[in-house]
């Protein structure tokens, strides 16, 4: 149960876990978007009122998007530096793999950069848009796009070598778009942080696949059951279920 626990813990409760809720909560508020204007929810020109909750919800999202972003790195050095301190070589190894994704990763640094402006300047830093497409001759499929703005960009406080990448592009970023574009590179950082900062999960990852290794593979729910308390009966049966996840993060990082 203890080593369950400790990687339970480390599964559902890292700052990751944020970043990839808040990518999937602005791709379902854009889904859900699109699906409003098809019914004739929305009706931009006829009744402006019934798109401006659309476009707050939109700009809500994406400002959730970025700062799930900022919010990761933050923590993940603060992690560091309560565990090992700020001079310490752990801490340098952590700050250089959020630089070096900094560096080598454009739609983490846009991200980063536009959660500021957005936060200190303005939420019409991200643009919201809709494409509408004749399918098959008889139907009308819209599609949504939250993008930062390049020419609000241009008027901000920006990061200047950010400000000039994004307003030097042909056309509006994608939120989403460059939300995917870093998901592999920021998950393969939080992967090697993760293993820096709890090097001694060893023994509890070793458990847990014990634990799974006595069922001989055979497909089902693992669990384990409790043990009933000394008042009077009857005593129903209990038992803690085990997630898959955590079983194969287990077996991952072995």
């Amino acid at each position: 149960k203890k080593a369950y626990k400790q990687i339970s813990g480390l599964l559902f409760g890292s700052v990751y876990t944020y970043f990839t809720s808040s990518k999937s909560l602005l791709r379902s508020t854009v889904r859900a978007a699109n699906e409003a204007f098809d019914a004739g929810l929305i009706q931009p020109n006829s009744a402006p009122d019934t798109f401006t909750p659309w476009l707050t919800s939109l700009r809500s999202t994406a400002l959730s998007l970025c700062s799930s972003v900022v919010y990761h790195q933050e923590q993940m050095l603060q992690r560091s530096s309560a565990t090992h301190r700020k001079g310490s070589a752990t801490y340098a190894q952590v700050k250089g793999l959020f630089g070096d994704l900094y560096d080598g990763h454009a739609g983490y640094r846009f991200l980063c950069r536009l959660r500021n402006v957005m936060v200190h300047g303005s939420m019409e830093a991200v643009a919201v848009s809709a494409k509408r497409t004749l399918i098959g001759g008889n139907h009308i499929q819209t599609k949504f796009h939250a993008t930062i703005d390049r020419a609000f960009v241009a008027q901000s406080e920006m990061t200047e070598v950010v400000k000039a990448e994004i307003v030097g592009l042909r056309e509006n970023p994608d939120m989403l778009v460059l939300a995917d574009e870093i998901t592999a590179p920021l998950a393969d950082v939080n992967t090697r942080v993760e293993k820096l900062l709890y090097a001694n999960m060893a023994t509890a990852y070793q458990a847990v696949v014990d634990f799974d290794d006595l069922f001989g593979g055979k497909p089902g729910l693992r669990a384990i059951v409790n043990s009933p308390d000394d008042g009077p009966g009857p005593h129903v049966p209990a038992y803690m279920p085990w997630s898959q996840q955590m079983i194969d993060l287990a077996r991952e990082r072995l």
